[in-house]
């Protein structure tokens, strides 16, 4: 699973989340892990700070995000979650930078 937390994946996904969704992002943390089946997943924060980040825009992201994981050599699911900024604490923002 090493492959997974590598600087490439992490990449391909900020490339990703920005390309369809903009620049509304204060922070992308990618942490991988394993779903209730044992599958490996990659788990995503979103911090986005637009006052809306709607569904138009983040429809089918998935589609788009797991053919440019598989070119750097990652199979795993991407699970993500969309968090306004104005929705945390600061504390909370900082152990997200180290997730």
């Amino acid at each position: 699973m090493t492959e997974h937390a590598s600087p490439k994946v992490k990449d391909v996904i900020e490339e990703t989340l920005i390309e369809r969704c903009g620049d509304v992002f204060e922070l992308i943390a990618v942490r991988p892990d394993f779903d209730q089946y044992g599958d490996e997943i990659l788990v995503i924060k979103a911090i986005f700070n637009a006052d809306r980040l709607g569904a138009k825009r983040t429809s089918g992201l998935i589609r788009h995000l797991r053919p440019k994981l598989a070119e750097v050599g990652t199979e795993a699911f991407p699970v993500i979650s969309f968090i306004a900024k104005s929705e945390l604490r600061d504390r909370d923002l900082e152990a997200l930078r180290s997730y």
